[in-house]
């Protein structure tokens, strides 16, 4: 069966606008029982961490990899706001390791990638 924009595919989860094939993105993380260690992503990788396609809105996409954890865990959507990392690691993917930040905040990046308020 062809699966398109207008088909949801039962094979993926769905959470609000979003879904993807969550065997798929557990497939790419190096878990650990140790839940203070971070939990590595195999797949692909842009600057900002791990990133894996998705659909957005019946759209195919690109999304960071810890977004869909965070989703995947929690049955929540995140489009509101950033999951940014507590261990500063962005290939991490434990979700003990998430903070839920509001994406309507003005922010600057410093050259080593850390947040400062204006």
């Amino acid at each position: 069966m062809r699966y398109d924009h207008h088909t949801i595919n039962p094979k993926y989860k769905h959470i609000g606008a979003w879904s993807w094939n969550d065997e798929l993105l557990w497939s790419k993380i190096e878990v650990s029982l140790d839940t203070d260690e971070c939990w590595p992503w195999t797949g692909a990788q842009s600057p900002t961490g791990g990133i894996m396609g998705v659909r957005k809105d019946g759209h195919a996409q690109m999304s960071q990899a810890r977004r869909l954890v965070w989703m995947s865990e929690n049955n929540q959507d995140v489009t509101p706001y950033r999951v940014t990392l507590k261990c500063k690691n962005q290939s991490c993917c434990n979700p003990n390791h998430f903070e839920l930040k509001s994406n309507n905040r003005s922010k600057v990046w410093d050259i080593f990638g850390e947040e400062i308020d204006n």
